[in-house]
């Protein structure tokens, strides 16, 4: 028993390291919309959280990431992980579980069905948090 234990213990703690993921494809349409949204902005130091009033305005850019929109000059790009491929079609809402600063890396995101009663449809975490904002 001990032995199905450890192998179970270490099967968990093998998924969940970090393993390096690629940055999907983005088509054309997502390309200019990563662009439209960041325009001329530099991207800054990544951000452990970002404050829920900051994420009001959100952009589904391509399976994978998401941009939110403070203002012309400030914009937050937030990464995912696999998983939340849905948000980017249908009528489909993007759902967090924080630790109450924010959303925050390594917070789990809920993709839920508007049409079905908020069903939850896919799931994913995020990744990196990503300040974008006018040169200085």
């Amino acid at each position: 028993m001990r032995g199905i234990s450890t192998l179970f213990l270490a099967s968990m703690v093998a998924g969940c390291s970090a393993v390096p993921s690629v940055a999907p494809q983005r088509t054309a349409d997502q390309q200019a919309k990563f662009v439209r949204l960041t325009g001329n902005l530099v991207a800054g130091p990544a951000m452990s959280c970002v404050p829920s009033w900051r994420t009001q305005d959100m952009t589904q850019i391509d399976s994978r990431t998401v941009g939110f929109s403070q203002t012309s000059s400030q914009v937050t790009m937030v990464h995912l992980t696999d998983g939340c491929e849905l948000l980017n079609s249908g009528a489909y809402a993007m759902q967090t579980r924080s630790t109450g600063l924010g959303m925050c890396t390594g917070d789990i995101v809920q993709v839920v069905d508007l049409h079905n009663g908020g069903m939850t449809v896919g799931s994913c975490a995020v990744t990196a948090i990503v300040p974008y904002s006018r040169p200085r």
